[in-house]
């Protein structure tokens, strides 16, 4: 067995046993019947929405979290198509969310680039709290707002899942 999964299963062991979690992938939506709903991606810590910089439509965007608003570059939609989880795609520019690189350590950086299915680019639902999920990736890590930051601009990276209120968004 890997050691990423391990982990994993550890984590999610020890949150069921603290009562804070539902089933194992409890999804939010089916998003073959739900293909066109949209969602703003709100961070619990900050209160900020998840945002793709200055609306822009290219590669390598930076995704980051800003105040939010109602503009298409805070719109996204979960889009089923991969072996497994999804696809977090941009109303704004159809670009999905993406490790930058492919990297697959704490701190990699999130940026906007043309969907694929690799590890860095879907995407898997999990509810340790209610209301909340954690939004990890085929490495295994959780979408975060870096350092905790509850500035609009802060960078979104991936980190090890943890239940902090900085890994923890809501769907709205």
């Amino acid at each position: 067995m890997k050691k990423v999964p391990l982990v994993m299963m550890v984590v999610f062991a020890l949150v069921m046993m603290m009562g804070f979690g539902s089933a194992w992938g409890d999804d939010v939506t089916s998003p073959n019947s739900q293909a066109s709903t949209t969602y703003k991606i709100v961070n619990l810590k900050s209160s900020l929405c998840l945002d793709n910089s200055n609306g822009e439509t290219g590669n390598y965007v930076t995704v980051t979290q800003f105040s939010c608003g109602s503009g298409s570059n805070q719109k996204w939609s979960l889009v089923s198509g991969c072996s497994q989880g999804y696809q977090i795609s941009s109303s704004n520019s159809g670009k999905c969310i993406t490790v930058q690189e492919a990297n697959t350590g704490d701190g990699g950086a999130i940026m906007q680039y043309s969907c694929g299915c690799g590890n860095n680019a879907n995407w898997t639902l999990y509810q340790p709290i209610s209301g909340y999920y954690w939004i990890y990736n085929g490495n295994g890590k959780c979408l975060e707002v870096s350092h905790a930051n509850t500035g609009g601009g802060a960078a979104i990276v991936q980190s090890t899942c943890k239940i902090t209120p900085e890994q923890l968004w809501s769907l709205q």
